[in-house]
């Protein structure tokens, strides 16, 4: 968005100030929540969750933090500029990966424990996150050559705290929805693990006797696995509106900017209506 605004006033060195500004800020948020969640793993599985072994794979998953800010920020660039097509093909690989690298990982860790196995699946996804970052940057890097990208002059603490601010303050509003949905699934994760130990505590259908606490952990994260499942079907419509949002937004902004209403408002109700 602000790029993008930049751009259409024709303020590239402002525009550069801006992306700039964004990889610092952003890869310093990505590498801070990197460390936090694989040296606080055990404290979620164990105290929040209540599901001992689930460590294992929030480590795994925890370097996928800082490649998602670094591609997250890249990709931005790309959008502020018009310009679609890196972002697609690095999405479209991502995902190739993902699938492919999961099966390799879980295939090779097959003799081992199923926590293991979750942890390679999701090793598979930092992987994949790791290789789609590096072809954004490998596209950066050509795409700035080929435009003779000259870099900005120095900026004062003054304009770089001015910038993040506008940075945070766009970009923690439209991150709440995403927030939301994680603390939720969280709570909600946590919450059927504690009901299935209660439930069960006199017995699990099936078996004899009164459960261990380590029978009781393991038969929840077997039903917390079932309903994790359940409900990834309606996240469908959610991905398609941010997509076409996405795209819109830096037409919208840089309209606007400009002081062209109408061609705002068009893409306003158009995207209302899809």
């Amino acid at each position: 968005k602000l790029i993008s605004e930049k751009l259409a006033l024709e303020d590239r060195e402002g525009a550069e100030r801006v992306f700039r500004t964004a990889l610092t800020l952003f890869a310093g948020i990505g590498l801070t929540a990197s460390l936090l969640l694989f040296w606080g793993a055990d404290f979620i599985a164990r105290s929040i969750i209540q599901m001992d072994g689930v460590q294992l794979t929030l480590r795994a998953l925890s370097p996928s933090i800082f490649f998602v800010c670094i591609s997250s920020v890249i990709r931005g660039y790309f959008l502020g500029h018009h310009t679609v097509s890196a972002n697609n093909r690095s999405q479209l690989l991502e995902q190739i990966f993902k699938a492919a690298l999961t099966v390799l990982f879980v295939m090779a860790l097959s003799d081992f424990t199923a926590a293991v196995m979750a942890a390679g699946a999701n090793a598979a996804t930092a992987v994949s996150t790791a290789l789609s970052c590096g072809y954004l940057v490998t596209v950066l890097v050509l795409h700035r050559r080929k435009n003779k990208t000259a870099r900005p002059s120095g900026m004062t603490k003054g304009e770089r705290r001015k910038i993040c601010r506008q940075i945070l303050s766009l970009s923690i509003p439209i991150s709440l929805s995403s927030i939301i949905t994680t603390v939720s699934r969280v709570i909600d994760t946590g919450t059927i693990s504690r009901g299935i130990k209660a439930a069960f505590a006199t017995g699990i259908p099936g078996e004899t006797g009164i459960p261990t606490v380590a029978r009781l952990e393991a038969y929840a994260v077997e039903l917390n696995g079932m309903f994790t499942k359940a409900d990834n079907i309606t996240n469908l419509p959610l991905a398609l509106n941010i997509a076409f949002a996405t795209v819109l937004v830096p037409t919208i902004s840089a309209a606007l900017v400009k002081g062209d209403r109408k061609t705002a408002g068009q893409k306003i109700s158009y995207s209302f209506l899809i």
